[in-house]
């Protein structure tokens, strides 16, 4: 604490302490009440009867990054990219392989930082 003496900056020290115990109390305080109130869900906790349990609900899906994702702007598809390029902004599109490799087919380019159609294994074609 620059600019403090010793004197100001053991009394701030001290102040300090008093307000850290007090919120030390506080948490002591709403873990005890929590483990005091009765079962919720049907978990039970420290210090709670395990009583009748209930089901978990389900969980929610879990969300994954797709294999890949066509970039659109207003006019249309722009390119295909991998599911995991930093390229394709987030209003993305998510596609299956077949949907990727029907949008290679269509026109779509291929990103110069994921070389999607590589991993596609879409044979370049001849104009």
């Amino acid at each position: 604490m620059p600019g403090l003496s010793d004197a100001e900056r053991l009394e701030a020290l001290r102040f300090l302490r008093r307000v850290q115990a007090r919120e030390l109390e506080r948490t002591e305080r709403w873990i005890r009440e929590a483990e005091q109130r009765p079962v919720r869900d049907g978990q039970p906790g420290p210090g709670r009867p395990a009583g009748r349990l209930t089901p978990a609900a389900p969980s929610p899906p879990v969300s994954r990054v797709p294999d890949w994702v066509l970039e659109k702007n207003i006019t249309g598809p722009v390119g295909v990219h991998t599911g995991d390029c930093w390229v394709p902004p987030d209003n993305s599109q998510p596609l299956t392989r077949d949907q990727a490799v029907q949008a290679v087919a269509d026109g779509a380019a291929e990103c110069p930082a994921c070389h999607a159609h590589t991993g596609l294994a879409v044979p370049e074609q001849s104009e």
